[in-house]
């Protein structure tokens, strides 16, 4: 059965892609990404974020918390 929805779904995206005109989703995608990146706090290219992001890998460099082995505040350390 899994196999019968796997041919099913695989069908229904190309039938998709073939209705999609290359402009149209080329412009979908644009507006995608404009609106993502509308929804940053700091605009991804702008110097502020550079500088941020910048801040961010020097700190971790410095052997200061990264954002990815944070401890749970108030967690006592050794």
């Amino acid at each position: 059965m899994t196999d019968d929805l796997t041919e099913l779904l695989q069908r229904e995206a190309l039938k998709r892609d073939r209705n999609w005109d290359p402009a149209a989703r080329w412009k979908v995608i644009e507006a995608t990404i404009d609106w993502v990146d509308s929804q940053a706090a700091i605009p991804r290219n702008s110097k502020a974020g550079c500088l941020a992001h910048q801040a961010k890998l020097f700190a971790i460099a410095d052997g200061g918390p990264s954002q990815f082995c944070q401890s749970e505040p108030g967690a006592a350390t050794a």
